[in-house]
């Protein structure tokens, strides 16, 4: 994906540069590729920073599987797996009392060796242990 982003991004300000030096700004296609150029390099940066890796400012989904944490103020990082995703992700929740306290029981269920579940209350972090029996009923 990025490389498709940066050979696009390239040839679009080559053919802008070309056809800036052709028609020197006075016809409707200068007025058309500019922008796009300026859209395009607008576009990649933020492509580019969301690859970096930087926690998501979000609150991880619910269902998520609960890996690790990091209390920082103004910010608790978490390392969540979404329930469909294959990789874990990193999220950035905000510091208040009843978000540490969840997410420090998060961390002391994880270490008892449990599996701990990600249940959303609004804007609220609350982790559960993982219930197998819900998963596997037999009828």
């Amino acid at each position: 994906m990025i490389y498709v982003l940066t050979i696009t991004l390239l040839a679009l300000a080559i053919l802008t540069i070309v056809t800036l030096i052709k028609i020197q700004g006075s016809s409707p296609i200068f007025w058309i590729l500019v922008p796009l150029l300026i859209f395009n390099i607008g576009f990649t940066w933020i492509v580019m920073y969301d690859l970096k890796g930087w926690p998501v400012d979000i609150m991880p989904p619910n269902e998520s599987v609960f890996y690790n944490s990091i209390l920082s103020k103004p910010d608790i990082y978490v390392v969540a797996k979404p329930k469909d995703a294959d990789d874990p992700r990193f999220y950035v929740i905000p510091f208040t009392e009843e978000n540490a306290e969840q997410v420090k029981r998060a961390g002391q269920m994880k270490e008892r060796g449990q599996i701990v579940i990600i249940k959303q209350e609004r804007d609220n972090f609350k982790a559960e242990v993982f219930d197998h029996t819900v998963e596997n009923k037999k009828d």
